[in-house]
């Protein structure tokens, strides 16, 4: 799943930023590539997968999850999901933190939850990536989750 931000609307360190978030930096020796990571329990894998990429005007965040290591010598198949609800959430945190950093967080209480709606609204000035949108188009359920995603977070 991807999220593409105006850098006009968002200056960042993406290093400090990602870190921030929790966010540990991989490098990937073989391929030269920059990555972040996220781990979902104790192990490495499964785990949250992140690839920045920057062009003149924007930052593309590519977001996936890894749910185990390549099964085959040379391959790099992972049984990654790109569209599962737990990288919509993700990518939702992402958004919101990115939110902040734009100076357009309406909150007046650090304990006030911003509505969805007010997450669109400051997300569309930032730059592609609608919170609604992704969700419609994954015809994502709030209460249809599934039951490994319920017993990692709690919910």
């Amino acid at each position: 799943m991807n999220l593409e931000v105006s850098k006009q609307k968002v200056n960042i360190n993406t290093d400090k930023f990602l870190r921030s978030l929790a966010w540990a930096q991989i490098f990937d020796r073989k391929r030269q590539v920059l990555s972040y990571a996220k781990r979902l329990g104790p192990d490495f894998y499964p785990r949250l997968h992140l690839y920045v990429d920057e062009n003149e005007n924007n930052y593309i965040f590519n977001l996936h999850l890894d749910q185990k290591k390549a099964s085959y010598q040379g391959h790099s198949a992972h049984s990654g999901e790109y569209n599962s609800d737990l990288v919509a959430r993700e990518l939702d945190v992402i958004k919101q933190a990115l939110i902040s950093k734009t100076g357009n967080n309406r909150r007046g209480d650090n304990k006030e939850m911003l509505s969805e709606e007010k997450i669109n609204d400051d997300m569309n000035l930032i730059g592609k990536g609608d919170a609604g949108e992704d969700a419609k188009r994954l015809n994502l359920k709030k209460n249809k989750k599934k039951s490994w995603l319920n017993k990692i977070f709690k919910i």
